[in-house]
């Protein structure tokens, strides 16, 4: 099927868009009003067919091929509808989840930083004595040598008092305890994520990831910059062929 055409009337709208418009906005102007024109020729064309004769007279020579266009040239349009909706749902999603998720790392940060300090709610999940100081203390006992060190932090500290002994032994244990290995389990937690954050950083660096991404942009923005002249040259020739056109109409009027 050949490649449909505006009508040469259109062409000054053309030349006027070409002018006051970037080339790949440009661009989607044309293939939707190519499309357009399409769309409605087609189906002028089909309606004038069935009108114009009797349903004996119908033959698949005359009925076939403004139907193919106006199918083509519909599908054209409703893919276009679609991708455009999708792009502009997903863009609102980015920015709407990128917009909480910003708000949650800030709060979360902000508590995490403070909670310990200001007496905020979290105190029992990141403050002194708090579960995530604990779990990070663990884990960088673990790493750093199986634990060993575990009975020396546990045996100078006191016994935890029996459910039957007073408030006040109870209170003064929980102090102890926490003022002893708070501030080493926030210690360790800090340097459990500075070193899952290093070695994050040292795989994509040593792995080449980073260098095949950038390989992969490059190769997309030549092939957009191709296809950016391609598309500039046939818009040239397209002015060329509207003005050597409208010459020859002048010099017949005259003529």
């Amino acid at each position: 099927m050949a490649e449909p055409t505006l009508p040469s009337f259109l062409d000054p709208l053309l030349d006027y868009l070409s002018d006051i418009l970037p080339t790949p906005i440009y661009l989607i102007v044309d293939t939707l009003l190519v499309n357009w024109v399409a769309l409605l020729s087609s189906l002028y064309t089909l309606t004038l067919t069935l009108i114009s004769s009797s349903p004996t007279n119908w033959n698949s020579q005359t009925l076939i091929p403004p139907l193919i266009t106006l199918l083509a040239a519909y599908f054209a349009l409703l893919t276009f509808y679609r991708t455009a909706t999708w792009f502009i749902r997903t863009t609102f999603a980015f920015i709407k989840w990128g917009i909480i998720l910003s708000f949650l790392g800030m709060a979360v940060g902000y508590l995490v930083a403070n909670g310990g300090t200001q007496g905020l709610g979290l105190s029992t999940l990141v403050g002194s004595g708090g579960i995530l100081p604990s779990v990070g203390g663990f884990l960088l006992g673990l790493l750093s040598g199986g634990g060993q060190g575990g009975g020396d932090a546990t045996g100078g500290r006191r016994q935890r008092p029996n459910s039957w002994d007073t408030w006040d032994q109870h209170r003064q244990w929980q102090y102890e305890a926490y003022g002893q290995g708070g501030n080493q389990g926030g210690a360790g937690v800090q340097e459990v994520i500075q070193n899952i954050l290093g070695g994050a950083g040292r795989i994509v660096q040593q792995g080449g990831w980073w260098e095949t991404a950038k390989g992969m942009a490059e190769d997309f923005s030549r092939t957009a910059q191709a296809n950016v002249a391609k598309e500039e040259e046939k818009q040239r020739e397209r002015k060329a062929r509207n003005r050597s056109r409208r010459s020859k109409g002048s010099q017949s009027r005259s003529q």
